[in-house]
This record gives structure tokens, sequence and C-alpha cells, in this order.
């Protein structure tokens, strides 16, 4: 989600989100995480989003095995 941090620069955070519909070019699901920045509403909150600021994404196979979670596996490894 696009913020502004406490200097007033632009920045970006990483919230991870329950999709609950799609269409061509929007997301819309309920934020599964607490943002840091209060602006951009709280867990549970329903948000609609471009797909141009989508950074990851998840799902489980029929396996139950998790699918994507790109940006996670790099901080797992950090």
């Amino acid at each position: 989600f696009p913020i502004t941090d406490a200097d007033g620069d632009s920045n970006l955070e990483h919230i991870w989100m329950e999709v609950t519909a799609a269409d061509a070019t929007t997301i819309t699901g309920t934020l599964a995480n607490h943002p840091a920045d209060k602006s951009i509403g709280h867990k549970g909150s329903s948000k609609t989003v471009t797909f141009d600021i989508v950074s990851d994404w998840a799902f489980g196979d029929r396996y139950g095995k998790p699918q994507g979670m790109f940006v996670e596996r790099v901080l797992r490894k950090r």
C-alpha cells in the first residue's frame, strides 16, 4: 500500500490480504495483518487495490502446499 513516512517521503507497506473478489484490474479483500500505517485501516478492513501494487501472492495447492510467498521466502533467509 502506498504510504507517506514520518519524513514526508512516499513509501510502501506490504500487507497480506485475503482475496474476496477480483476482476480484470482490481482485487478486493480483507487485510490479514495489522498495518503499521493506521491510515490504511485495520486488520479485517475491506480494501480494493489495483494489480500494479501487488508484490506477492500465496495460496495452498490441492495438496495443501503453499505456492507463491516470494517476498516471505526472501525475508526468512535474512
